[in-house]
This record gives structure tokens, sequence and C-alpha cells, in this order.
């Protein structure tokens, strides 16, 4: 391949990205209009912390690029008491199965025909920084979405191949599933507005 080819598939590449961040963006955006929860913040997960609003040359490729993996953080406050919603964007799981912690090192993430681009949600009793801190940084949510390990008891999660969220009907499912989960879990959850979808048919 040519410099100027390379550079033509970087275009294609660049300009696919916008569509699917903005694509996750707007299905965050459509679960957020459902549920009585207001979102809080979005950190990234597989790059370094994009809120300073400066990259060094000295960081890594991923830090330039956020949304490999990052989490979506939802919150309510009811006295004491905090309620976490987190929905974690995976867009390529390649890096999970291995034990090599050299994120780097491409070479060692499974193939792109055998990875997938995943979402999980999470429903907790704490806040959202304290559920980083405990699971993220502890390897918790890693081996939940490796091995599938049992989260902690305060916690409960379900993972999705990410073309459920490619539609209002998918959509509609994660956040039906996550009412039911609340109800089960005991956590307060409902809906705030009708679907897309339902009221499309009507």
């Amino acid at each position: 391949m040519t410099p100027a080819e390379t550079f033509t598939e970087v275009r294609k590449a660049y300009r696919l990205l916008h569509d699917y961040q903005r694509m996750v963006i707007d299905a965050i955006r459509y679960i957020e209009r459902q549920i009585d929860m207001p979102a809080w913040v979005v950190w990234p997960h597989f790059a370094r912390d994009s809120r300073g609003g400066c990259r060094y040359l000295s960081d890594s490729s991923w830090d330039w690029l956020p949304m490999m993996s990052s989490v979506f953080h939802f919150v309510r406050q009811e006295g004491n008491d905090f309620y976490g919603l987190t929905i974690l964007l995976i867009s390529d799981d390649g890096f999970i199965p291995g034990d090599n912690r050299d994120r780097e090192d491409v070479t060692t993430f499974v193939s792109v025909d055998q990875s997938e681009t995943r979402v999980a949600t999470f429903l907790y009793r704490q806040h959202p920084h304290t559920f980083n801190k405990d699971l993220f940084i502890k390897g918790v949510l890693h081996d939940f979405l490796r091995d599938g390990k049992a989260l902690p008891s305060h916690v409960t999660g379900r993972i999705y191949n990410a073309e459920q969220i490619c539609s209002y009907e998918g959509l509609d499912m994660i956040v039906s599933e996550l009412v039911e989960s609340a109800k089960a879990f005991d956590f307060p959850l409902k809906l705030i507005q009708r679907s897309q979808s339902t009221s499309e048919t009507q």
C-alpha cells in the first residue's frame, strides 16, 4: 500500500469512527430520556482521562481514542444513599481474554474477526466514583467480562453485543431489562418516557 493509499484509508477510518461514536452517543442519550436517573459523567477506561483537554507526546496512542472503552455514569442521591447506573462500551474486546497488560502491543489482542464490540450495564448501590475505584481498578469487571466471574453482591450486570444499540427495538430491550433488573434488585429505577419504537406504532 502506498502512502497515498494509506492516508485515504485513514480518512475513511476517521469518518467511520465519527459515525460510530455519534451512534453510541445518540443511543446513550436515548436510554437517558427513558429513565429517571440523570447522566453524571463519562470516563475513558482504555485511555487517559481527557477532561484536562490536553495530550502529551509521551501518551499512548489510545489516549487519543477515548471511546475505545468508556463508561457512561448515571447517579441519583436519596438522602445519604447513592444509586448508580453505568453503561460500559467496549469497542474492541480483543484485549480482554489475554493476561497481557501491555495495551500498546496490539499483536497480543485476539484477532479482529474473533473479537466483539460489547456493551454492559451495571446497577449498584454506591456512587459511580466508588464503583470505578472498586471494580475497575481492582480488575473485578475485567474478570466478569472475561470469565463471567460473579460481581459483588451490591452490583448487578448484563452484557450485550453492541448490535443491541443499533436500533430502537434493541435499545428498548436494554431499558426494559434494566427496569426489570432494578425491580429484582430492589433498586429505585422507573421509566419516565415512552420508547421511540412504541411511539411510532401508536
